[in-house]
C-alpha cells in the first residue's frame, strides 16, 4: 500500500490508513476489469488522504472507540471523495489526476460518469454495514447532497467573471469543506461524543476544508502541472 509521506511521522496513522485502503480495495469489484484497475490505480496513487485521517483522529475524541468502525466509515467516506474527483476531471476536462492519466481522459466522459457513480454505490454499501444507526445514514446521505449541489454550482458558474467572493465562498462550503466537515463528524459521532463535541468538530472540519480549498485554487494559479499533480488553470 503507497501512503503519502506526510504520515511518515505517525505511524499509527500509517497502519489505520493502509487498512483503510485494504477496506477500500475489498470492496471494488465490478464487472468491467478495466475500469475496477483505473479505480484501484486511483486509490493507490499516494493521496494524501486527509479526510479519512480526519474521521479517524476525531474517532477518538468520544468514550467509545472501536476501531474496526472506525476504518469502516473513514473508507466510506474517502470512497464518496474519490466519486467527486471523478466526477471534477469530468467537468474541468481533466487529462491527469495524481500524476496518473483520468479515466474521462482514457475511456472518455460516459465510462466516468458510470465510475463516479459506482463508487457512490460501494460508498453507501459500506456506510450501511457499519452505520450506527439509521440517524447517522441519513445525516451522511444529506451531506452527499449538499456536496453535490455544491459540485452543481460550481457547474452551473463556469465562464462567469461577476462572482462575487461571497458566492465563491458558498460555493467551496459545498464543494469541499462539507466532506471535510462531516469526516470530522462523522468520527466523533461514532465515537459517542457529546452533542456539542460532534458540533465543533464539524466546525473544525468544515473551517479546515475551507482553507483546504482557497489554497488548492491559489496553486492552480501558482503552480506548474509538474508540482502540482494535476492541470493547472482549469478554473479560470
Amino acid at each position: 500500500m503507497r501512503i503519502h509521506p506526510i504520515w511518515n511521522q505517525y505511524p499509527h496513522m500509517q497502519r489505520d490508513l493502509n487498512d483503510v485502503l485494504r477496506v477500500i480495495e475489498k470492496n471494488i469489484k465490478i464487472r468491467d476489469k478495466k475500469v475496477e484497475k483505473n479505480i484501484k490505480e486511483l486509490i493507490h496513487a499516494g493521496g494524501k488522504l486527509l479526510r479519512p485521517a480526519y474521521t479517524l483522529l476525531c474517532s477518538h475524541i468520544g468514550p467509545h472507540y472501536e476501531r474496526e468502525q472506525a476504518i469502516s466509515v473513514a473508507s466510506a467516506l474517502e470512497v464518496l471523495h474519490m466519486a467527486t474527483l471523478i466526477h471534477d476531471d469530468i467537468i474541468d476536462d481533466a487529462d491527469t489526476r495524481r500524476g496518473q492519466e483520468t479515466i474521462q481522459s482514457k475511456y472518455g466522459k460516459n465510462y466516468a460518469v458510470y465510475t463516479g457513480d459506482y463508487l457512490f454505490c460501494v460508498c453507501f454499501k459500506i456506510l450501511a454495514q457499519h452505520s450506527q444507526s439509521l440517524a447517522a445514514l441519513e445525516f451522511n446521505t444529506k451531506s452527499m447532497e449538499k456536496i453535490l449541489a455544491g459540485e452543481l454550482a460550481q457547474l452551473n458558474t463556469r465562464y462567469h467573471i461577476d462572482k462575487t467572493v461571497r458566492q465563491y465562498l458558498s460555493q467551496v462550503s459545498g464543494k469541499t469543506a462539507q466532506l471535510f466537515a462531516v469526516s470530522c463528524y462523522s468520527g466523533a459521532a461514532i465515537s459517542k461524543a457529546s452533542s456539542s463535541q460532534q458540533k465543533t468538530a464539524w466546525r473544525i472540519g468544515h473551517n479546515m476544508g475551507m482553507a483546504f480549498q482557497i489554497i488548492d485554487d491559489v496553486l492552480d494559479y501558482s503552480s506548474s502541472s509538474e508540482d502540482f499533480g494535476k492541470p493547472v488553470l482549469n478554473d479560470v
